[in-house]
Formats: structure tokens, sequence, C-alpha cells
């Protein structure tokens, strides 16, 4: 049996870099004079994350165990291009070591050729891939971090999803796009509310750039999101140069910077407006209301949809009342 991972397809997740795997492990089973019966596959699937399920994995346990695949086909062996698509931690490692035993006279290859799983080096070689694999991991998260850094620091935009009020480079503006988050600016800065310019958000005729209906928590982390005047913020603070002053990144804004300080300013208010920061949302913040974020708004929006955001308890005239931040 041959079996191919990998964590991150960088193709789109379009299943080029396990089928580059398949590739090389059809080579390898060649080079030893071996047959491959059965793939088995986990794209897009991390060995080191905790809670990650790669089922093709776990049946590729189960076969081993059982010495025949789901298709009745007798397991001599596993092939595959390295130790770390199989394991990247002690307990991953362990189970396989234990249900390949579990059957005499098999054979485990990868690129640099055959392993003895049986002897007693086994373990130990076992364990030294574990560390070397985490430690791996760890160089490859800090090289993230720090390049994540860098790229801020030139005001470069990240990779990942297309922000909604950009085009595909996601430097230049999409004028109808951007029109929608600027007059979202105006009208909130003009008195209007939340819930008005989501509205108005979707009556514009565009969607999220999941393809979703606009959300009033959506519409406030596009207002509140330093991009749309040129900044950015990474792990909750503002990216500065080296004077303290905001680095003004390469994309096109849509606002100026002090629409938008008065636009986070104005949510912040209304946010913690008729006692509402004292209604649980921190995670050290005791109740103040036993309802408080359980209860949700059933209003019917424009498009026939219940509102269902949360209802927090604020005072009202002789005891409390329960109200949706909209």
């Amino acid at each position: 049996m041959a079996y191919c991972r990998i964590s991150d397809d960088a193709h789109k997740r379009d299943g080029h870099g396990v089928e580059d795997q398949t590739r090389h492990c059809a080579r390898i089973a060649e080079r030893g004079r071996m047959v491959v019966i059965h793939h088995y596959i986990d794209n897009d699937k991390s060995a080191s994350k905790a809670g990650v399920v790669r089922d093709d994995f776990d049946k590729m346990i189960e076969a081993l165990e059982k010495g025949f695949t789901e298709h009745g086909y007798p397991v001599d062996g596993v092939l595959c291009v390295a130790d770390d698509r199989l394991y990247r931690g002690a307990h991953a490692y362990e189970r396989f070591v234990d249900s390949f035993t579990a059957h005499p006279d098999r054979v485990y290859a990868d690129d640099t050729g055959r392993h003895d799983l049986y002897g007693d080096g086994a373990e130990y070689r076992g364990l030294l891939g574990v560390a070397a694999s985490r430690s791996e991991t760890k160089k490859k998260k800090r090289r993230a971090r720090l390049n994540h850094l860098a790229r801020a620091e030139r005001g470069e935009p990240v990779s990942g999803r297309r922000p909604f009020g950009w085009k595909d480079d996601k430097l230049t503006l999409d004028p109808g796009e951007s029109a929608v988050v600027s007059q979202g600016v105006k009208n909130l800065l003009a008195g209007k509310s939340i819930t008005t310019v989501t509205n108005s958000f979707n009556k514009s005729g565009f969607t999220s750039t999941m393809g979703n209906s606009w959300q009033l928590q959506t519409v406030k982390q596009i207002l509140r999101n330093p991009r749309i005047c040129g900044y950015r913020k990474l792990n909750g603070e503002l990216v500065t140069d080296a004077d303290g002053n905001p680095v003004i990144g390469k994309w096109e804004a849509i606002v100026t910077p002090k629409e938008w300080y008065a636009v986070t300013a104005l949510l912040e208010k209304r946010r913690n407006a008729g006692g509402w920061d004292g209604s649980g949302d921190g995670k050290n913040t005791p109740r103040k209301y036993l309802l408080t974020g359980l209860l949700r708004c059933g209003r019917k929006l424009e498009n026939g949809s219940a509102c269902n955001a949360k209802l927090y308890g604020a005072p009202a005239r002789k005891t409390h009342a329960y109200r949706c931040r909209s």
C-alpha cells in the first residue's frame, strides 16, 4: 500500500501535491520491485495539528491490523515518500508500527530505501523522526510568523481570500464594492444605525467574497478593518514603522485614516452603550443578566429572514430588558 499526504496543497487544493507523491511512490515501488495495490491519500491534512482526523490514515491502520484492504487484497507492506508523510507525533508513529508489525515479514520503504520496523532500533529511529519533525514544524511556524511580519512591515497584502472592496490582486479597488464600503462609512458617520448600513450592503447587489448575504457582524468587521484606510493590524495592533507611525499598505485605500478612526470609535461607543460592556462578552467578565447571549432576535429583516443576532441585557426604567445590538 502507498500512503500520500500533504498538509497544505499549494495548487488551490486541487490534488496536484498528492498526485506528485503518488507518482513518486510508483517510482519507489518500481525500484524495489513492488506492486502498489492501493493508495491511501489525505489531501490538505496536517499530521502535527491536534484534532485533525486523517481518514485514509485510519483506513490504512485498519487494513494493516486486518492484513488485507477493504477490497480484500493482502497487505505485505507500506511505502511512502518520507516518514513525515506518515507521522509527526509519537502517538501516530506507535499506531503505525503496532499495526504494521501485527503481521510478520512486511516491507516498509520510502525514498531512502527499505527499513526494518521489527528490529530493536525501530522505536529509536521513529522517536528521532518524531523529534526532527516537531523541530521542523516549529521552524516552519517561526518562519511563517517572521515572513508575515516582514510582509506587513513592507505594506504587502497577505495571501488568502480576496478582501471585499478590492480586485483579485488585492491592491486595486473594485469600483462597485469599494463604493458600497465607502457609502457605509459615510452613512454610519451621518448617524445611521449599523442595521441600516447592513441593509444597504444587501440592497447593493453585492454579496460577500464567500458569496453570502451580509450579516451585521460581517459588515462591522469590514468597517473596523484598518485595511479600508490603508493600514493593517497584526495580533490586534496597528503595524507601525521604526518611528511609530502606521505603515501605509501598497493597496488603494477606500476611506481616509481620519474616517476609519471615527468609525471604529463610533462602533466601540455603541457597543459599550447601555451597560453592554458588562454583559459577559469578555472571557473574565461575569454576566449581569442571566439570558445574555442566549436569547436571539426574531425581528424580520427586509429580505424576509430573521435577524437571529444575540440579545444582550441592558438596564431599563424599573428592571432590565434584552436588546439586539443592532
